[in-house]
């Protein structure tokens, strides 16, 4: 019915609209008549208009000729002044001339026409008043002058006297006067003649005033005319528009009825939908709170966190709170469900962010949080995704740049985003009021104090912190302040990225369509998500007419039919995701291998700073060795282990050429024992690889555990006396591992048999005795027995291990072998690109510039010109800069050396690096760095480079041949024959002196920095003595004292090291060694107290079983003798040839030294695997104080030894002041027991409040210190804490507790005897021996009144210690090592594999003197780690020259473990 009415009023309106159409067209007639009219009025206005124009235009032009002249007069009347005035006025005669021009101006101004009354006179009057006339002057119209004053006027300006020039000769106001009269009289002339043109312009205006209003009047009919049409235009529109109003109402009207009815279809489909959600919405309101504060606790604490912690809080302890405490949460779900979702998700996948869960869930929390986000980014990830986000408004600093504050304040007034990167543990106080939002209102505006200045704060200025420290320790007001969150990448993670990587490379068809795949889900996701919001937001804001919002039901029908498109197109895309991603899975134990290469590497670290890899250089790597792999599209399995040997070698090759060669075998076994850990491939002899489940049913960790740990137990006494007493602890401690129960019966009970094995010289390639022969098929349960037994054979048994479990073993340990420095530079520069410089660590002896220069030669480079080396010191930098700059752009070679002298400056160096990197530089640009190890180098700069260590060749004849050739060869035979011989003996002793270090201890005490300079500048010394001499007598005195005390002992700081280098130069520089001498010390005399048995190897890490044990078989004397003064090409052949292997014995040492030298380099290598090992998992196995051997986690085991020690110590406490109450007399004896109780009692006490604070932090009761973190890891891995230490010991935590306990048995049995002393002091058990051997000296000078300076200590053997000793005390405990004594109680060799001896009870006296002659005075220390420990010296009798035992580092040891 509406819609009827609706349309009878249209028609209505239209009738009426067509009557007013025809009423506009007379009217429109009408005017048009008289628009014509105003035209021709129009036409004659214009006419006038342009005839009074031209007049106008013509009397502008004559005017324009008067005005200078009134100006001028203007002017002349201006520049009179009073002064002027007064001045002229007070003539009393004027000038001639000048009355002229008063007269002109007496008529012009006064009128006054007579010419008898044109005085001076006269002027004077008309000039009295000043101003009056100045006035009179300026006002003066010159079109006024009448025609009978121009005549009057005709005569003076006619005058060629009357010029102003002239007059301002005569008076300035006269030609001022002047000037005004001839410029006025010119402005009238020229006013005259225009007079008649501006007459007629006048009648010519008045003419076109007319003319326009009568134009006006025709144009005011025409606007009437107008107006007339204008409103009935505007009625006809009116018309118009009710008409269509009407016509719209009723289209309305039928739309409306169609769209109720698609609204109500539509609806009831959402209605089941709408119907679940607002009910799930009402279970959600249920349970807000508590998934609130799930979400917000996850935000607040969880972020520093890894995944299994993170899950371990959120997942356990804290939804197992919130059900206790009654508060209702979701179960199911994610505190990131609440705080993203899918949308958020996608599109930070979208932006480059890692897909994996804890990557988006950091995500999440920096996109939540309230507090500054500091980021754990040793990857790059997360720092790369925040540049991309927050890119063109963002700030990127480092703390070390300068003016790094002023960005940040910058960036604080201009509302700005900043990035502080690379921030340390510490970090800097200045950003202590941005960090706790310090923010306070003034006025209207925020406002922040930082420094000294309070600058304005814009609320949209935000922060973030990003350290590339992987265990970052930050204060807890940082944490208080930040969000502190770990974006270490995870392996999971990365092996997605791995996977991908490699599909994309493999099958790129496969990848592209999973990528198309997942982005078509992602967008069809977030368009039906927008969809859905804009639909419930349109139903939300509807009018109460929802039929009136079209578009609303327009959408609710496109969402209907988006869905069902995208629910098809969802299920067709999963289907093909399933079916891609069944072909992608059969890459995937690539990308495993790739993922867990990736984490081992990262951990290098921990060895030494250097070794830094960043995710995109591995990446790089990682698509080389795809690129390398050989191709097998026959059998995709078979190419899948292609691809994981060909990554494998790359990494390894890539990582070990930056490794130094005492790291390399550390990397490879933890790459084999972690490939077995998960299966990848097997421990057993044969060495395949797995294909399983990442997992290993026969590996044992329990096992690798004491592998790497080499725990000890003490327990029942050593019953063989052919084995050490630390073999037989180790072996105690096997036999609480399961399948080695009997071993330490079976040893007992064959013990021949196994000391057979034992003394073996390869015994990690012989058969074990008995049943334990079957270990042959189980190399790393064999390896768990050369650890116990022989240790100084455990490198070898790792390497061969190596060998065989590892596909292509030999391979690996044998990388690089056949290559020399240069080639292996070459293949590195193939490896490089314009971003990846090449890193050289160098190492003592090492020129990488040398191989440097031969392949930029064969590049084609010039030096200086395409090829530049930069020394970095003081000044270099810009030199450096400029360098690099020309060279990126030119594509030169850039070589800056020893940059680790500049610290500073390599935070600009790395930032330059970043910014080529992104521009982009010429592809053969290259840049080299060197330097020595340095923790300064900053960590961005290590991981992007290609690192190469080039260590020189280690061992004696690698060293004497390389002392020898840095000689050059002119220079060699230009000398006489003594120098020729000296020099070798030279070059032998520095060689000697470089290698000796190598033992250790043993060696030197400590390590001295002797380099090819002291060589270099002890040969100049040599040829400079020489050319002095003429031919005489050679002074070896001198040359010792140059070379002994000067050269090479300007270094050495201990005395015993000096004394060391004096016997070599003794041995080395006398008359013998002009001729062929024997250049081992002793040789015969160490040789034969090994029984003949001493020639073999000193072996690297890689060296095999040959010649490398005690008792291998040659009965033939090492011996090396300096040639017969020669050429210098046959000094070099003679070193080739005569010199055939490394031993002991060329160092004067007996050959025992090298069981020491090997047991210590087999014990860095698995301390340093143990401290890479996770410390999720561990083992108490064979700990002394726990028998337990199931695998535990660091912190059980510390809680099980400390209950242990606790338990041994817990009570023990000596009352020193009750004992000394109780002394008859307190001498120095008693001095020395009260001294050692007090000590005791301080280790005591610090073991029980160090220990009972660590159990309170495991209790949650204290805040874990870096101190208790330190004590619980010493507890798990068996190292003795550092504030235990109240006395030096190298000992194991398990050992060690037995020693104090040991030591408080001994100072209870002394207390309890009143003070009296042991028959035996057990001087190894006291903390401080120098202190009893003083009071010794005291007792002795107090008794025979002997000054104390004057009185030495004297040691000999004890004939018996039935009765206390008159004089002195009877000591026990210590032990000789390097030597022995013999049935008769005089120093002899050691016997094979006789490590140390005990040495008998000794007496000591203090007497006047030292004893001289038949005695080597052999330095006591505390251990064996010799050096700072020193005590004393004893004295011990001998028949050999006292040098043997000097050179051959026999000392007495305190404590021997």
């Amino acid at each position: 019915k509406d819609l009827k009415l609706t349309l009878e009023r249209a028609e209505e309106k239209k009738v009426a609209t067509e009557g007013l159409i025809q009423q506009m067209a007379i009217k429109r007639e009408d005017a048009k008549v008289q628009q014509e009219a105003a035209q021709v009025e129009a036409a004659k206005a214009n006419e006038e208009s342009e005839k009074a124009n031209t007049i106008e235009i013509q009397a502008e032009e004559e005017l324009s000729e008067a005005k200078p002249a009134m100006e001028a007069a203007g002017s002349a009347v201006d520049c009179l002044s009073k002064n002027m005035l007064s001045e002229l006025k007070n003539l009393g005669k004027p000038p001639s001339g000048v009355d002229k021009v008063t007269n002109a101006c007496l008529i012009l101004v006064e009128k006054e026409y007579t010419a008898k009354k044109q005085t001076w006179a006269r002027a004077k009057v008309m000039m009295q008043n000043v101003d009056a006339f100045k006035s009179k002057l300026s006002a003066f119209r010159g079109e006024d002058i009448t025609e009978e004053e121009v005549s009057m006027l005709q005569k003076y300006v006619s005058d060629p006297d009357f010029t102003p020039e002239k007059m301002a000769s005569k008076s300035a106001a006269a030609a001022n006067l002047c000037t005004w009269v001839v410029n006025i009289y010119n402005f009238n002339r020229i006013y005259v003649r225009v007079k008649p043109l501006m007459d007629s312009l006048e009648a010519a205006r008045r003419s076109k005033a007319d003319a326009l209003a009568r134009l006006e009047e025709a144009e005011a009919k025409v606007a009437c005319v107008e107006a007339i049409l204008v409103e009935l235009g505007q009625k006809l529109d009116q018309a118009v528009a009710e008409k269509q109003e009407v016509e719209e109402q009723a289209s309305a009207l039928k739309v409306k009825a169609d769209l109720a009815k698609r609204l109500v279809g539509g609806l009831s489909s959402e209605k089941v939908r709408w119907g679940e959600e607002i009910e799930k919405l009402g279970r959600r309101s249920m349970t807000l709170m508590g998934d609130c504060m799930l979400a917000s606790g996850f935000v607040s604490y969880l972020g520093a966190f890894d995944q299994e912690l993170r899950e371990e809080l959120w997942k356990k302890q804290w939804m197992e709170d919130l059900a206790h405490r009654q508060i209702a949460f979701t179960e199911g779900h994610s505190p990131l469900d609440l705080l993203s979702d899918n949308n958020s998700n996608a599109r930070m996948i979208s932006d480059g962010f890692p897909s994996d869960r804890i990557s988006l869930e950091n995500g999440a929390i920096v996109a939540n949080c309230k507090r500054w986000p500091l980021i754990i980014d040793p990857q790059g990830q997360g720092i790369k995704w925040l540049k991309r986000k927050e890119e063109g408004n963002l700030d990127v600093v480092q703390v070390t740049q300068t003016n790094w504050l002023k960005t940040v304040e910058n960036a604080v007034r201009n509302g700005r985003c900043v990035i502080i990167e690379n921030v340390g543990s510490e970090i800097d106080a200045s950003l202590g009021p941005v960090l706790s939002r310090s923010i306070f209102k003034r006025g209207r505006s925020l406002y922040l104090k930082l420094g000294e200045e309070e600058i304005e704060y814009d609320a949209a200025f935000q922060l973030y912190l990003q350290t590339n420290l992987s265990n970052p320790h930050f204060r807890p007001e940082v944490a208080a302040q930040c969000t502190i969150i770990n974006f270490i990448a995870t392996e999971g993670g990365l092996e997605e990225q791995l996977l991908a990587k490699v599909v994309e490379l493999e099958r790129k068809d496969l990848e592209d369509r999973l990528s198309s795949l997942a982005q078509a889900a992602i967008e069809h996701q977030i368009q039906l998500v927008g969809l859905e919001d804009d639909l419930l937001e349109r139903l939300a804001n509807a009018p109460d007419d929802i039929l009136g919002d079209a578009p609303l039901i327009e959408g609710l029908e496109t969402t209907k039919k988006t869905a069902k498109e995208i629910e098809q197109a969802v299920e067709a895309g999963r289907a093909a995701q399933n079916e891609v991603k069944q072909a992608r899975e059969l890459y995937r134990p690539q990308a495993a291998e790739g993922a867990m290469l990736y984490f081992l590497l990262t951990k290098l670290s921990a060895i030494d700073h250097m070794y830094q890899y960043s995710l995109d250089s591995f990446m790089t790597f990682f698509e080389k060795s795809i690129a390398r792999a050989t191709r097998r599209d026959d059998d995709i399995g078979a190419h899948v282990t292609c691809l994981r040997e060909s990554l494998r070698m790359t990494i390894f090759t890539w990582v070990s050429r930056g490794l130094f060669e005492r790291h390399k075998l550390i990397f490879l076994a933890q790459l084999a024992f972690s490939l077995m850990r998960r299966g990848m491939i097997t421990a057993s002899a044969e060495g395949c690889v797995g294909v399983g489940d990442r997992t290993s049913s026969s590996w044992n960790e329990e096992h690798f555990q004491f592998l790497t740990r080499g725990p000890t137990k003490i327990g029942e006494a050593n019953p063989l006396s052919w084995l050490p007493n630390s073999a037989w602890e180790a072996i105690s401690a096997l036999c609480d591992l399961e399948d080695f129960g009997r071993l330490k019966t079976d040893l007992i009970e064959a013990s021949p048999r196994f000391k057979e094995w034992f003394d073996s010289t390869t015994p990690e390639s012989e058969k074990l005795p008995l049943d334990w022969a079957s270990l042959d098929k189980e190399p790393l349960k064999k390896m768990l027995v050369v650890r116990c037994l022989r240790p100084d054979r455990l490198i070898v048994a790792l390497t061969s291990f190596i060998r065989t479990s590892l596909p292509a073993g030999s391979s690996y340990v044998d990388c690089d072998s056949t290559l020399n420095s240069i080639e292996i530079l070459e293949q590195c520069l193939l490896d490089s690109t314009s971003k990846t410089p090449i890193y050289f660590i160098l190492s003592p002896g090492a020129n990488v510039v040398a191989d440097l220069d031969v392949m930029a030669a064969k590049y084609g480079l010039e030096k200086g010109v395409s090829y530049h080396n930069v020394s970095m010191g003081q000044g270099q930098d810009t030199v450096a800069m400029a360098c690099l700059e020309s060279a990126r752009r030119n594509g030169h070679w850039v070589i800056l050396n020893n940059v680790h002298l500049m610290p500073t400056w390599l935070v600009e160096l790395e930032k330059k690096l970043d910014e080529y990197a992104a521009e982009g530089s010429h592809d053969k640009f290259r840049i080299f760095l060197t330097s020595d190890p340095s923790r300064t180098i900053p960590i961005g700069i290590l991981s992007r480079c290609i690192k190469i260590t080039n260590e020189p060749p280690s061992g004696l004849k690698a060293n004497l041949k390389r002392a020898w050739c840095f000689f050059t060869k002119d220079e060699v035979e230009q000398m006489d024959s003594k120098t020729k011989s000296i020099l070798f003996g030279l070059c032998y002793f520095h060689s000697i002196m470089m290698e000796r270090k190598t033992f250790g201890p043993m060696g030197f005490n400590m390590k001295y920095p002797f380099s090819i300079g002291d060589l270099r500048d002890s040969a100049k010394c040599l040829q400079n003595y020489m050319d002095n001499s003429t031919g005489g007598k050679i002074p070896w005195e001198d040359l010792r004292y140059i070379f002994g005390e000067i050269m090479y002992g300007g270094h050495i700081v201990n005395d015993y090291d000096r004394l060391v280098a004096q016997e070599y130069l003794n041995f080395y520089m006398k008359e013998e060694l002009l001729d062929e001498t024997e250049m081992y010390p002793f040789s015969q005399d160490n040789y034969s107290g090994t029984g003949g048995n001493a020639k073999r190897r000193l072996g690297g890490a890689g060296s095999g079983g040959g010649g490398g044990g005690i008792g291998s078989g040659s009965s033939e004397t090492p011996s090396f003798l300096s040639p017969i003064p020669t050429s210098f090409d046959k000094y070099v052949h003679h070193i080739d040839t005569a010199m055939t292997e490394d031993t002991p014995i060329a160092f004067g040492l007996h050959p025992n030294a090298e069981i020491g030298f090997r047991t210590q380099q087999s014990n860095s290598p698995f301390r340093a695997l143990m401290g890479l090992q996770p410390k999720t998992n561990g083992s108490c196995v064979g700990n002394s104080s726990s028998s337990s051997s199931s695998i535990s986690n660091p912190q059980k085991i510390a809680e099980v030894v400390s209950n242990d020690i606790l338990d041994r110590f817990g009570d023990k406490h000596f009352d020193t002041e009750e004992l000394m109450r109780s002394f008859d007399e307190q001498g120095p004896y008693q001095n020395v027991l009260v001294q050692e109780m007090e000590i005791m009692n301080s280790l005591l006490t610090e073991i029980r409040r160090s220990i009972k604070e660590l159990q309170l932090g495991f209790a949650g009761e204290l805040t874990t210190s870096e101190t208790m973190e330190e004590l619980m890891t010493c507890l798990y891995l068996d190292k003795v804490p550092t504030t235990w230490l109240f006395w030096p010991s190298v000992r194991p935590l398990g050992s060690w507790i037995g020693n104090v306990s040991d030591r408080l048995a001994q100072l209870e049995e002394w207390g309890d005897a009143q003070g009296e002393l042991p028959k035996v002091t057990w001087i190894s058990g006291l903390a401080s021996p120098n202190s009893f051997l003083e009071a010794i000296r005291q007792v002795q000078a107090q008794r025979q009144g002997i000054p104390l300076n004057e009185l030495s200590l004297h040691f000999e053997v004890a004939k018996s210690t039935d009765e206390a000793p008159r004089e002195g005390a009877f000591i026990g405990g210590l032990y000789l090592e390097g030597a022995r004594l013999d049935d008769k109680n005089m120093l002899a060799s050691s016997k094979p594999k006789e490590m140390y001896v005990k040495l008998p009870t000794l007496l000591v006296k203090a007497v006047a003197g030292r004893m001289r002659g038949g005695v080597y005075h052999a330095p006591l220390y505390l251990n064996k780690e010799r050096g700072a420990g020193f005590v004393c010296e004893i004295q011990l009798p001998t028949k050999d020259p006292p040098a043997r035992w000097c050179t051959a580092g026999v000392a007495a040891i305190c404590d021997q473990v």
